[in-house]
């Protein structure tokens, strides 16, 4: 990918995090996280992060049904010559790293309260011992 594509995805990736920003109902957090573009250019696929994620079918629903005035926001508010058609999905890849971080943080959890109790244990063989 050249500088010039980069740049392009650059610019619909802010400006459509801009226009989810301006136009979503609030219910739900709607965080671009990257753009995807297809091998002969023609179309771009915007990938979105829900929060909460009870959420992520309506605001999916939401997202795909503005994608025509997504378009018409970035045509106007950029000088893309070839603006190419856009697509919006859910990010499974940032969706999953968030699963990944919850399941780290319960364990780092466990893992502290167990040194905590270990702690404990010593402390009482150790009163018991004097």
């Amino acid at each position: 990918m050249n500088l010039h594509q980069q740049k392009t995805l650059a610019l619909i990736r802010d400006l459509s995090a801009r226009f989810f920003q301006q136009n979503s109902n609030g219910k739900s957090l709607l965080t671009v996280t990257n753009c995807l573009p297809s091998h002969d250019g023609k179309k771009v696929t915007v990938l979105l992060s829900v929060l909460p994620e009870k959420y992520e079918a309506e605001a999916l629903r939401f997202a795909r049904f503005h994608r025509g005035d997504l378009r018409t926001f970035i045509r106007d508010n950029s000088r893309i010559y070839n603006l190419p058609l856009l697509d919006v999905e859910l990010d499974l890849i940032e969706k999953g790293r968030r699963l990944v971080d919850e399941v780290k943080r319960v364990d780092d959890l466990k893992l502290a309260q167990k040194n905590t109790s270990t702690k404990l244990e010593h402390k009482k063989l150790n009163s018991k011992a004097r």
